[in-house]
């Protein structure tokens, strides 16, 4: 029902997009930093994901339709 308010596909097409992408999701490359990066090159390595490959297809799905602040989504994804 809210599904295509806020990502533009309905559930069941929210599905398949999923079904298509969720094995390449599960290798994602994250940005690194760039030379300038503070962090230790082992604790860029470590990272953990904040959420899941659902919840980031939807919520890149979400700031691409809506064009919501990155501050309102890290609140409502809580991340």
């Amino acid at each position: 029902m809210y599904t295509y308010r806020y990502t533009g596909l309905s559930r069941d097409k929210l599905d398949l997009v999923f079904d298509l992408i969720e094995e390449k999701a599960k290798s994602l490359r994250y940005w690194k930093g760039s030379v300038d990066t503070n962090l230790p090159s082992s604790r860029k390595k470590n990272l953990q994901r904040k959420l899941s490959s659902w919840e980031e297809l939807v919520l890149t799905l979400v700031r691409t339709r809506k064009n919501f602040d990155v501050n309102f989504l890290a609140d409502t994804f809580k991340i």
